[in-house]
């Protein structure tokens, strides 16, 4: 699970520092002049800091963004909480749940309530 190309330029716009990325789209031209982005890599893969790449972020990559007064309360009771699922109840029991929405929507909550410092 990784943020779309739309959430990763919003988290761009807002300032986040795309060295806090650990994915990233490639743009790829095509002889038809049309541009298209191949499944994010890792961003140990990308082999130029090339300006047309998108950072993208993982599940992982977004929660690690959380300021320590969100982390130390714990991921799961917060997200059960949230959603209103018993306490300790285990997050991967839920199949076929998107997590990225509702963490990148967090993480853009945080950002604009001044949580996240952006660069």
């Amino acid at each position: 699970m990784h943020t779309t190309i739309e959430q990763s330029k919003k988290l761009l716009e807002l300032g986040l520092n795309p060295e806090s990325a650990d994915m990233f789209y490639e743009q790829i031209m095509t002889d038809d002049h049309d541009v298209h982005y191949r499944n994010p890599q890792p961003i140990s893969d990308m082999r130029v800091n090339d300006s047309t790449n998108i950072p993208c972020w993982s599940l992982t990559a977004l929660l690690s963004l959380y300021p320590e007064i969100v982390a130390e309360s714990g991921i799961e009771t917060i997200t059960c909480k949230s959603y209103g699922l018993e306490d300790g109840e285990l997050l991967n029991e839920i199949k076929g749940f998107d997590w990225i929405e509702p963490t990148f929507k967090m993480v853009v909550w945080l950002i604009e309530n001044g949580y996240i410092k952006t660069k």
